[in-house]
């Protein structure tokens, strides 16, 4: 890829595109209605196929961020939403939770509930496909938008993907930006959401009534070598977080 950002082959390409995409409009180069170069321009500037930057604009065009006037181009959206867009479209997860709020130009602050290894966890392993008796990193944390605590958030990885994952504080580093350091960014998610009511352990970390019904996100993702490197359970507050779910539809042939 040319140009100032250099290609990581950890990640597909029109993902690496909707990142240099992003970062441009985080730092203010590309602001809300100004259009954006043509798909040809990025495609030459980046040194990439207009397919993949095609991808990489519609996938952006969907969540809201970029949209397109015909015969005019694709412009910058305004966001105006007051509450967080976590989409289920597979894109918007791989931003990450502090990518996202730095594109919405807030900031995520997280308060570690409990950093540690465990072993003998079944139902873990299971999720993470490794031995009953494998090392699992466990991960408890609170994130905010600013002091808004928006979910509380359990990870798991395998520990032996990442030996030295203990000397790390969580409470200010991205995890997926260390995964990224160790080779193994998630970049394919198996998710599943539900609809249940909030404990009351949470939902005191959470600052809504015990019994609220929240929404409960349970992902577990993949990296570019097909390595289950996370499972994760969340439980999104729903007053500051909207969660919108894309459904692909096949047609079943009834005939006999």
């Amino acid at each position: 890829m040319n140009g100032n950002n250099p290609v990581d082959y950890r990640m597909h390409l029109y993902i690496q595109i909707q990142d240099i995409i992003l970062k441009k409009i985080e730092s203010g180069e590309y602001f809300a209605g100004m259009r954006i170069p043509s798909e040809r321009k990025l495609a030459q500037t980046y040194g990439v196929s207009r397919i993949t930057v095609k991808k990489a604009i519609e996938g952006l065009v969907e969540k809201g961020l970029l949209y397109r006037q015909q015969g005019k181009g694709t412009f910058v959206n305004e966001l105006n939403s007051k509450k967080l867009d976590m989409s289920e479209e597979e894109n918007i997860r791989e931003l990450g939770f502090t990518s996202l709020m730095e594109f919405l130009g807030s900031e995520a602050g997280n308060k570690v509930l409990f950093s540690q290894i465990i072993e003998n966890d079944r139902y873990i392993a299971e999720k993470l496909k490794i031995g009953s008796g494998d090392k699992i990193y466990a991960l408890g944390r609170v994130r905010y938008e600013k002091d808004n605590p928006v979910m509380v958030q359990y990870v798991y990885v395998p520990f032996a993907m990442f030996p030295d994952i203990e000397q790390f504080d969580f409470s200010k580093l991205s995890l997926y930006r260390y995964m990224e350091s160790k080779g193994h960014l998630p970049v394919k998610f198996n998710v599943n959401l539900n609809l249940q009511s909030c404990g009351e352990k949470e939902a005191k970390l959470l600052g809504i009534p015990e019994g609220k019904v929240v929404y409960s996100y349970s992902n577990s993702s993949m990296d570019s070598e097909k390595n289950i490197v996370e499972y994760t359970e969340e439980l999104l507050n729903p007053d500051v977080i909207v969660v919108s779910q894309y459904v692909k539809y096949r047609k079943i042939n009834n005939s006999m």
